[in-house]
């Protein structure tokens, strides 16, 4: 039996795409849309990376407040019904 850290290091190259795709990937596909609009509109590419970072800070706020607004209606729901 070997005592090498290699399974660990299997599962966490094996996950840590998948983790990155499912958590990330609105804002990675928001963040790629804006950035290939503005190459088909003719912005230089410093500009380029500023619209998708603005875009991808954009849609990481969008999605965090649209988590936080369906957890405050689900929980005045659960208040009001007793």
């Amino acid at each position: 039996m070997s005592d090498k850290p290699t399974g660990d290091l299997i599962a966490v190259l094996i996950i840590a795409p998948l983790l990155t795709i499912c958590c990330l990937g609105p804002i990675v596909f928001a963040s790629f849309a804006a950035g290939i609009f503005s190459w088909i509109g003719g912005i230089d590419p410093l500009r380029i990376l500023l619209v998708m970072a603005l875009v991808a800070i954009g849609a990481f706020y969008l999605l965090r407040w649209r988590k936080n607004y369906r957890r405050d209606i689900s929980t005045k729901k659960e208040n009001s019904d007793e």
